[in-house]
């Protein structure tokens, strides 16, 4: 693990926008970007303490059909050739909001 690591650290390919076959969403709607968020990585190796923290959500798509977004975001830990579990977790849902500030923080052990 990289302590404090910097963007050109991060392979950018690991992480994919996909689209689920339940999107109600047609090719003419989505084109090609579910917005972004921003992230913070904070590694303490002397706790054994990974952070990530949420920063901002910015155009986000709604996923409602009504066009009303109401995000939440999941941050997920897994571990490649672990035989632990993925570690998940949940944040808060921001309502009527495609661009929320979230500022929360995850903590993995």
């Amino acid at each position: 693990m990289f302590r404090n690591p910097d963007q050109s650290q991060i392979d950018r390919g690991l992480y994919q926008t996909t689209m689920d076959a339940e999107s109600t969403y047609d090719d003419d709607t989505v084109c090609g970007s579910c917005g972004s968020i921003q992230v913070s990585l904070f590694m303490d190796t002397n706790l054994n303490l990974l952070t990530v923290e949420l920063k901002q959500g910015v155009d986000l798509i709604a996923k409602r059909q009504d066009g009303h977004p109401n995000p939440y975001f999941k941050v997920k830990l897994d571990i490649p050739e672990s035989s632990e579990a993925k570690i998940q977790q949940q944040s808060k849902i921001y309502k009527d909001t495609s661009s929320p500030v979230i500022n929360e923080e995850f903590f993995f052990q």
